[in-house]
């Protein structure tokens, strides 16, 4: 069975928190295709996310966090 993708809304309302913690310090530790994509890949503005990746991005130690963005530079 395969996780669907939700709405930047309902994740944030997954997670409990405002759009502004949301995009502020955890937007560099996504990655595209593994934790969102975007609904249309020509209009690239609206993203779609999948829970469980960003659940586990969001809940790794600060050292797999730092190690991962340095690795996106």
């Amino acid at each position: 069975m395969t996780e669907n993708w939700v709405t930047t809304k309902k994740c944030i309302e997954h997670l409990c928190v405002s759009r502004t913690t949301f995009y502020g310090p955890y937007q560099q530790y996504f990655n595209e295709g593994i934790d969102f994509r975007y609904k249309n890949p020509l209009k690239r503005h609206q993203k779609v996310w999948k829970l469980s990746a960003v659940d586990k991005t969001i809940s790794s130690s600060s050292r797999v966090l730092i190690r991962r963005a340095r690795k996106l530079k």
